[in-house]
């Protein structure tokens, strides 16, 4: 998403079918490509509220007041999955209650401003190791991947438009940080451990060269990795909001965020897959999809339980 309305298109939307494109050179650690070329350039170079952050790691009493977010209905009885060179992409091609547009309140106002917004897409960010793969992290502690479900606001027809209109408040991502199950850290304790990623790393071998795109015939539900359920008890969510970019070129800053502060899990095998998965017909394996932090230049970052 880096120089021009048409690049953003071909990468940040939900574009399944496109081939490769000039945008698609970046890269996360190599010299040429990485964050510090001019392939990251515009407003990831210049922008002053970049994503991804470090998250502060909030003691119960700072909480601001609850927020009302609609976690449910993540699913679908089918999907369609991409690897584009640098992510799985996820989406259920409008099928299902996904489908159906959701209020979100403003990161900062909370609920005395409310947008509808609609699901587009999911994807993933991983590294090759368990405690450095997410792009958020809280108080300097990374988990083994993150993934976002991408959703543009209602009143564009699509995610393209939303991000073409140049609104600040165009997209709202749910980023969820996801740890190996086993792994013990300040961000978790002992959670169980959710299969909800199945579908997705069973049809990942589907999926070994860059820009396939296959049609899954089968029921995905990421709604469980949005729920906070430790051992028996089922403890309130509770989420960190403000206002971003893309984590991508051309890095838009028109993202309202929502981080969920304690990390889903998943199985060493599911991880271990993701990281096997190859960038290309060269079999450069995909890996460190993430960028660095940004800095927070005095925005806000709120921690809401979510009612």
């Amino acid at each position: 998403m880096a120089f021009n309305t048409g690049i953003i298109v071909l990468i940040l939307i939900n574009n399944f079918f496109a081939g490769p494109t000039l945008a698609q050179v970046f890269c996360y650690s190599d010299g040429s490509c990485g964050p510090a070329t001019p392939l990251w350039g515009g407003a990831c170079q210049t922008g002053s509220r970049q994503s991804p952050i470090d998250l502060p790691y909030f003691p119960l009493s700072v909480l601001a007041p609850p927020i009302v977010l609609n976690l449910k209905n993540y699913r679908g009885s089918s999907f369609r999955m991409q690897n584009n060179g640098h992510t799985v992409q996820v989406d259920f091609n409008g099928a299902g209650p996904s489908a159906a547009p959701r209020p979100f309140p403003d990161p900062i106002t909370r609920n005395k401003e409310i947008r509808q917004y609609i699901f587009a897409s999911a994807h993933f960010h991983w590294g090759r190791s368990d405690f450095n793969g997410s792009e958020h992290c809280i108080q300097g502690k990374c988990t083994a991947m993150e993934l976002h479900l991408v959703h543009y606001q209602s009143k564009f027809a699509s995610q393209s438009d939303a991000v073409a209109s140049g609104d600040p408040d165009a997209l709202a991502v749910i980023g969820v940080l996801i740890e190996k199950s086993g792994t013990m850290s300040i961000l978790n304790g002992a959670g169980l451990k959710s299969d909800a990623l199945s579908p997705i790393v069973r049809n990942l071998p589907r999926v070994a060269v860059a820009d396939e795109v296959i049609q899954v015939n089968e029921a995905l539900d990421l709604t469980p990795l949005l729920k906070d359920t430790h051992g028996l008890v089922k403890l309130p969510v509770q989420v960190y909001t403000y206002k971003g970019s893309l984590t991508t070129p051309g890095c838009n800053e028109q993202v309202n965020w929502y981080v969920m502060r304690r990390p889903a899990l998943t199985t060493m095998n599911d991880v271990l897959r993701f990281r096997s998965l190859p960038r290309d017909e060269g079999g450069e394996v995909l890996s460190e999809n993430h960028r660095p932090r940004q800095a927070l230049n005095g925005r806000q970052v709120k921690l809401s339980v979510v009612i």
